[in-house]
C-alpha cells in the first residue's frame, strides 16, 4: 500500500476543520448516523436479526424505521448474514413486503462470505473486492450490516488480538465505502448464583473490550412483554435514544417503537437544523425549516412548525428578515 496523501497541517488543516460538518447526519434518527459503528447484542433467538432486517427494509424505501425514527432518504444497505445464510432474511422480507414497499434495488444480501475469516488478509481483500463489484452500480454503500459478527472470525472474538483485527476490518470498510457499520453480536452465556437463580447483569456484552471501544453506539436487547427493548449502553456522540421499546407483530415480522415521543423528535430536528444553520451562517425560509422537520410526509403540520418558531428556545435565537415580494428569512443569531 502506498500512502500518497500528506498529513494535514497549517492552513490546510484549518480549512478541513471548517469544511467538516458540525454534526453527524442521521441515517436513522436517534439510532444510526453517518461514519459511525453501531452494535446491538442480545441472547440467541431474541430477534436481533429480524430487527435488523426490519430496519433495512424500511431504510431501503426511506420509511421511518420502527414506524417512528426518521430516515432522510432511501438508503443502500449491504447485508452479510455470517451464520445462517440468506434464506431466513428473505423469508422475513417476504412477510414485510406485504406492508412495506421495499426497494430491493437498494439491498444486497451476500451469504457467500460464510466460512471466510475477516482477520485473514486474503479473505479481507476478497470481501472488500466483492462488495465493490456487487455495488458498482450504486453511488455508495450507506450501511454495511453484519449478523452475527462472531461467525466472521475463526476462533471467536473473546480475545483481544482477534477483536482488534476485527475492528481493523470494520475501519477498512468505513474507509473504502464511506459507510456506517451496524453489527449484531451475542451476549455472554447466562450465569447462575449458588441457589440456582439467574444472575442479572447490567450489560452482558460478550467479547474483548476493544470491540465495544471501537463502536460509537451500543445497545443491549432484552425481552419484554410486548416484544423487545433496546437499552443504550454506549453513545460516543450524544445523539442516540436511551431506550427503544419495540412491539413485535408476528404476522408481518415488523416492530414498532412504542415509547418514542414524536413531538420531541421533531423539536430535536429543529434544534439540529438551527445549529447547522448557525455554524454555516445560512439564513433559511419557513419552507426550508418545515422540510427539515420532515414535512407533511412525516406528519408535521405547518401550524405546528410555525408555533415552534415562536416558542423557546427558537424565539430567542432567531431574527426575522422580511423582504418585499420574497419569503421571510430567519437568521440564527446565537448558538443553541
Amino acid at each position: 500500500m502506498t500512502l500518497s496523501k500528506s498529513g494535514l497541517t497549517g492552513a490546510k488543516l484549518r480549512e478541513a476543520i471548517h469544511a467538516a460538518p458540525t454534526e453527524r447526519k442521521p441515517l436513522i434518527e436517534g439510532l444510526l448516523y453517518e461514519n459511525s459503528v453501531l452494535m446491538t447484542s442480545a441472547d440467541p433467538g431474541l430477534g436481533k436479526s429480524t430487527t435488523m432486517i426490519n430496519a433495512i427494509a424500511q431504510m431501503s424505501c426511506g420509511l421511518p424505521v420502527f414506524g417512528v425514527l426518521q430516515v432522510p432518504h432511501p438508503l443502500r444497505c449491504y447485508y452479510i448474514p455470517w451464520e445462517r445464510g440468506a434464506q431466513e432474511a428473505m423469508e422475513r422480507l417476504r412477510h414485510m413486503e406485504e406492508v412495506i414497499p421495499i426497494n430491493y434495488e437498494n439491498i444486497v444480501i451476500k451469504d457467500q462470505f460464510i466460512c471466510l475469516d475477516v482477520t485473514n488478509a486474503h479473505h479481507e481483500k476478497e470481501i472488500v473486492a466483492t462488495m465493490k463489484s456487487d455495488t458498482a452500480h450504486w453511488p455508495k454503500i450507506d450501511l454495511s450490516a453484519q449478523d452475527p459478527i462472531y461467525a466472521s472470525v475463526r476462533g471467536g472474538l473473546s480475545g483481544d488480538e482477534k477483536a482488534s483485527m476485527f475492528t481493523r476490518f470494520s475501519s477498512k470498510l468505513m474507509q473504502e465505502f464511506k459507510c456506517a457499520n451496524w453489527f449484531n453480536h451475542h451476549n455472554v452465556k447466562q450465569s447462575y448464583s449458588q441457589d440456582g437463580s439467574p444472575i442479572i447483569k447490567d450489560d452482558p456484552f460478550y467479547g474483548s473490550i476493544w470491540l465495544k471501544a471501537h463502536c460509537t453506539g451500543a445497545y443491549f436487547m432484552k425481552k419484554s412483554d410486548i416484544g423487545t427493548t433496546l437499552i443504550n449502553k454506549k453513545d460516543s456522540h450524544g445523539n442516540l435514544l436511551s431506550e427503544i421499546q419495540l412491539e413485535f407483530d408476528a404476522d408481518t415480522y415488523l416492530s414498532r417503537a412504542k415509547n418514542i415521543n414524536e413531538v420531541g423528535l421533531i423539536r430535536d430536528r429543529a434544534m439540529t437544523f438551527c445549529r447547522a444553520s448557525f455554524h454555516a451562517k445560512n439564513a433559511f425560509t419557513f419552507k426550508q425549516f418545515f422540510g427539515a422537520l420532515g414535512g407533511c410526509l412525516q406528519g408535521v403540520s405547518t401550524s405546528y412548525a410555525r408555533r415552534l418558531l415562536c416558542t423557546p428556545p427558537f424565539n430567542t435565537i432567531l431574527k426575522k428578515h422580511k423582504s418585499n415580494g420574497g419569503a421571510t428569512l430567519y437568521e440564527v443569531t446565537k448558538a443553541l
